[in-house]
């Protein structure tokens, strides 16, 4: 994540901006979701903990089945809410890019994220800033 962009630089002064509201917002969801997912794959073993120990036993099968199908359903709209939330980044033409957590998507920035007009342009670097109207600086 490029927190460069919750601060604005001037001279010697750091001033905190709401710039980074989205990009903890972002970083808050990505983590709520990848927590659920890991918890539907958790629910997806225990259900087939219970069936194999059901011993035949109808009654135990069925709630192991239960448990699965519930688990998968839940796995799925998981999957879909990132997909959802990106299409309302999308619709709203936010600069927020929801990804499934260490998929990448982008060279981030190796340097830091300011305004182009606070870095030379031999001073620039190759990167991606989250914030469209920064760019990657040494």
């Amino acid at each position: 994540m490029d927190w460069s962009v919750c601060v604005f630089h001037q001279g010697s002064t750091t001033i905190a901006t709401l710039n980074c509201l989205p990009a903890i917002i972002q970083t808050a969801l990505n983590w709520l979701l990848a927590f659920a997912g890991v918890v539907a794959l958790f629910f997806i073993l225990l259900s087939g903990f219970k069936f194999i120990t059901s011993g035949g036993d109808a009654k135990q099968a069925d709630s192991a089945r239960k448990t699965l199908t519930y688990a998968i359903l839940g796995l799925v709209l998981i999957l879909l809410s990132f997909a959802i939330v990106n299409l309302i980044a999308n619709i709203t033409s936010s600069n927020l890019k929801f990804t499934l957590p260490g998929s990448g998507g982008y060279v981030q920035c190796k340097g830091s994220c300011v305004r182009q007009d606070y870095c030379p342009s031999q001073n620039q670097i190759e990167g991606t800033c989250s914030n469209p109207e920064t760019v990657c600086c040494k």
